[in-house]
């Protein structure tokens, strides 16, 4: 039996109750003295999220012996509403103040202010899951410049500033945050699930001649759950 939910993912529903003395292979075998059945559900195409609605005649019954077919007899119908829900995490939004510094503090191209702590938190996830993974990116009106290690971001269409750019650090404030690429949190337990938190910093570099004013860019986080 196939069940198409309102967003369109679809499920498969298998009801069936042994009884009797009798097997018949290929069979669903049910009676009317039974207080309950089971429905097992079974993955036809990807499901998402949301409702799948049961709301019809799905089983026939038939009287039978072991010799024959039988006779049809009657009919179950089966309603209500089961709920998809996909694992996840929470994920909030993160501001990170950088301070004030000086022009005369970056003495050359490449040169850094002391890198700001933050903490990049993935809470409440779903136990179950087998993988969690993040990948961040640069928020629209942003751009990514040089590679590895030397990485940045540039300044916002806010910023009066020029000549910095911002990096995004882990914790031992050397290791670039990867940008444009999914990256596994190893961390994620699938028994319990869970909150966690990877510490990171964040600092401005030098990047050409600087001008002083504000100077603010932004990057985005996509989580995955698989």
């Amino acid at each position: 039996m196939k069940l198409t939910a309102s967003n369109g993912a679809v499920v498969g529903v298998n009801p069936n109750r042994f009884f009797g003395p009798y097997y018949c292979p290929g069979c669903h075998h049910f009676s009317s003295t039974d207080s309950y059945y089971t429905l097992q559900f079974y993955v036809i195409d990807p499901v998402q999220t949301g409702d799948v609605v049961l709301n019809g005649t799905y089983i026939s019954g038939w009287v039978n012996d072991a010799n024959s077919r039988g006779i049809y007899s009657g009919s179950m119908s089966i309603s209500g509403t089961v709920k998809f829900k996909s694992g996840s995490c929470t994920t909030p939004n993160i501001t990170v103040n950088l301070n004030n510094h000086a022009a005369s503090d970056f003495a050359s191209v490449g040169a850094t202010s002391a890198p700001v702590p933050f903490n990049f938190e993935i809470n409440n996830c779903d136990p179950g899951l087998t993988s969690v993974s993040y990948t961040f990116q640069p928020a629209s009106g942003v751009t990514l410049q040089g590679s590895g290690n030397n990485q940045y971001l540039t300044l916002d269409s806010s910023s009066t500033a020029s000549g910095v750019g911002v990096q995004v650090l882990y914790d031992d404030g050397i290791t670039a945050v990867p940008f444009n690429t999914k990256t596994a949190f190893s961390g994620y337990n699938t028994s319990t699930g869970g909150s966690y938190t990877i510490p990171m910093k964040a600092r401005y570099v030098r990047t050409g001649t600087i001008s002083p004013g504000s100077a603010n860019s932004a990057a985005e986080f996509v989580m995955a759950y698989e």
